[in-house]
C-alpha cells in the first residue's frame, strides 16, 4: 500500500469512529473518545501477545496520538504485555503517517543498522510507494 493510502485509511477509520454513536459501539467509542484511561483501554484490548491484540493496541495508540509519534509510541510500550511488538507496530504506523521527521533524532541515532533500514525503506518506497 502507498503512503497516501495508509494515511487515508487511518484518517477514514478515525472519522468513522468519531461519527458513530455510543449505542453502536459503546466500549470502543468510549475508549477512542477518551471515556477510559489509556492504561485501562490497553488492558481491555489485551496484552499484545497475539497478533490481533498487538495490532489493536497499535491502531488505538496511533489513532489516539495521530499527530505525535513520540506520545503514540510511548503509549504503545508502557504496558506489561508484548510492548516491543506493540511499540514497533505503532512506530511503523505513525512513521508512515507522519514521516521520519516526526521521530526524534536522538532515537534515530541509537538504532542499529540505520543504513540498511534506510536503504530498505527507499527500495520499498520505489517499488510500492509511488502513485
Amino acid at each position: 500500500f502507498s503512503h497516501s493510502f495508509c494515511c487515508s485509511a487511518l484518517v477514514t477509520k478515525k472519522t468513522l469512529l468519531v461519527s458513530c454513536s455510543e449505542e453502536d459501539y459503546p466500549i470502543d467509542l468510549g475508549m477512542i473518545q477518551g471515556g477510559y484511561s489509556l492504561t485501562l483501554t490497553i488492558e481491555k484490548i489485551g496484552e499484545g501477545w497475539v497478533g490481533e491484540e498487538a495490532l489493536a493496541i497499535a491502531v488505538y495508540c496511533s489513532l489516539k496520538f495521530s499527530h505525535n509519534w513520540v506520545r503514540g509510541t510511548l503509549a504503545a510500550v508502557n504496558h506489561s504485555g508484548d510492548s516491543d511488538s506493540t511499540g514497533s507496530i505503532t512506530g511503523a504506523i505513525l512513521g508512515t503517517l507522519l514521516g521520519v521527521e516526526a521521530i526524534p533524532t536522538f532515537w534515530v541515532i541509537r538504532v542499529e543498522n540505520t543504513d540498511y533500514i534506510e536503504r530498505l525503506a527507499t527500495e520499498m518506497w520505489e517499488l510500492f510507494g509511488k502513485e
